[in-house]
């Protein structure tokens, strides 16, 4: 009886500490977001075991916490990894994946081992493989796939392996040019320079060359060499992709994590158990994210003969955006022997022809053997997809008679924060007015579309000169140059 009567007090005992922790816990969350309004708060800010950034919360003003609670020490792992300068500010809440906790920041995946009871850096773009994002990462990214590594024994020759892969990645190979030989020296200072470069980066897997950079990969991290001048980098520059952004638009990292929050709904996320249910009293556990990246299977309508010569180069890939909706993106070349401007709509079908998703867009005057990168957006959420169904209805872009009214003058290209835009300004030197639907396409070093900004200009009166700004929210890398063309719609 004495020592039931024992354990009941010992258990009382925990349950009243642990109240006391969520007070103390709920209370500063409460006091800080009780602050005077008059007074600027900060951007980030001490928790009890923890930290609150806003910076990567959007225009929302909330954000994300780095917490030690729940038996798992995010918080001591970021700070003894470098904390912000290292990695970044954190871009999610904690989620569970495969098994194990993480968090992600803006250039890393930290994950919790259970064996050590310490944080350490994810193999991320490890992961994005396994998720089937290479595709993806190669075509919207520029970070090439990872070398074919099979003949590697890391059980019994560990130093050689990684030898292996240092020399392959660094040393000068066979046929390389002057730029790609710099390229590798410069890629090599940068990835040595860190005395924990195995634990913070992985091993080197593959480089190659695109054009305006050179993109080393790793397994935890990917460095870029610029061969040309960018606003955020000189020639020979090398600068480390964010590779937790990268894990997080690509759909990896599932959507519930990812909305920046209030303080209290911080704690509550680290108060999860690693299984990942929450407490009584708590909110519901998050779907399943099921949106991975996949290339599908296409099929392929035009609605008239010009849109017939409309060609989808290379396989579309259907993308899982961070709320749990889909991004079609497609490359389309124009075959026709005239510009083409195309209303593009793409449906996401089951296995018995039932539509689970819509997206669509519009292709703005692509030039006779052009071709443009295309990203088409849905609102509908979708599980799983058995093929990809793309509508066209191409007409013929406006006389080039009238087309010839319009010029441009002072375009530029600018990275504004997460936009890209175009900037300039269009005359109408012809004698009516003229409206005008502006696509900017957005090139790089191959002529190759990165990605494309729109805009309209409207009611342009002869002799006028409008400023425009075409933007996209693309993630664009290694912009060298840019075209702007024009489809003018005629005033009746």
């Amino acid at each position: 009886m004495y020592q039931i009567e024992a354990m009941r007090t010992r258990f009382t005992r925990l349950l009243g500490s642990l109240a006391l922790i969520l007070l103390v816990w709920l209370s500063a969350a409460h006091a800080a977001q009780a602050h005077d309004d008059h007074e600027p708060r900060p951007p980030d800010y001490a928790l009890p075991d923890g930290w609150y950034y806003t910076q990567t919360g959007g225009d929302t003003g909330h954000g994300y916490a780095i917490l030690d609670y729940s038996g798992l020490a995010f918080w001591s792992g970021f700070q003894r990894l470098g904390g912000v300068p290292a990695l970044g500010y954190p871009v999610s809440l904690r989620f569970n994946l495969d098994g194990f906790v993480y968090q992600a920041t803006q250039k890393a995946l930290l994950q919790w081992n259970p064996g050590t009871s310490s944080v350490v850096i994810a193999n991320t773009f490890d992961m994005l493989s396994a998720a089937g994002s290479d595709d993806w990462l190669v075509v919207y990214r520029q970070i090439p796939k990872s070398f074919d590594w099979s003949a590697d024994d890391p059980v019994n020759d560990w130093e050689g392996t990684v030898q292996n892969h240092l020399t392959r990645i660094f040393a000068p190979q066979p046929g390389d040019t002057p730029e790609m030989s710099a390229a590798r020296a410069a890629l090599k200072e940068r990835f040595l320079s860190d005395p924990n470069w195995l634990q913070h980066a992985g091993l080197p897997l593959a480089v190659q060359d695109f054009g305006p950079m050179v993109v080393m990969r790793a397994q935890r991290v990917a460095l870029q060499y610029w061969k040309v001048a960018m606003p955020w980098a000189n020639v020979g520059d090398v600068t480390v992709v964010l590779g937790g952004d990268v894990a997080k638009e690509s759909g990896l990292i599932p959507a519930a994590a990812t909305a920046p929050g209030t303080i209290t709904a911080a704690l509550l996320n680290a108060m999860k158990p690693p299984g990942g249910a929450l407490p009584p009293g708590g909110q519901p556990a998050p779907p399943p994210q099921t949106g991975a990246p996949q290339s599908l299977p296409v099929t392929r309508i035009a609605a008239n003969s010009l849109a017939d010569r409309l060609l989808v180069v290379g396989p579309p890939s259907v993308i899982a955006s961070p709320h749990g909706n889909f991004r079609v993106y497609l490359r389309l070349r124009n075959d026709a022997n005239a510009a083409l401007t195309t209303a593009v709509e793409a449906l996401l079908l089951a296995a018995g022809g039932a539509e689970i998703g819509h997206a669509s867009g519009d292709v703005i005057a692509l030039p006779p053997g052009a071709t443009r990168a295309v990203r088409l957006l849905s609102s509908d959420p979708f599980a799983t997809a058995a093929a990809l169904e793309l509508r066209f209805s191409g007409t013929l872009a406006v006389a080039e008679t009238h087309a010839s009214a319009i010029s441009f003058s002072g375009v530029h290209y600018e990275r504004e924060g997460n936009l890209h835009a175009l900037h300039g300004s269009v005359t109408n030197n012809g004698a009516r007015p003229y409206s005008l639907h502006l696509g900017g396409a957005l090139l790089d070093a191959a002529s190759g579309v990165l990605g494309m900004a729109t805009g309209q200009v409207s009611n342009l009166l002869p002799g006028k000169t409008r400023e425009f700004k075409l933007a996209t929210d693309e993630n664009v890398q290694g912009v060298v140059s840019h075209t702007v063309a024009a489809n003018v719609i005629i005033p009746k």
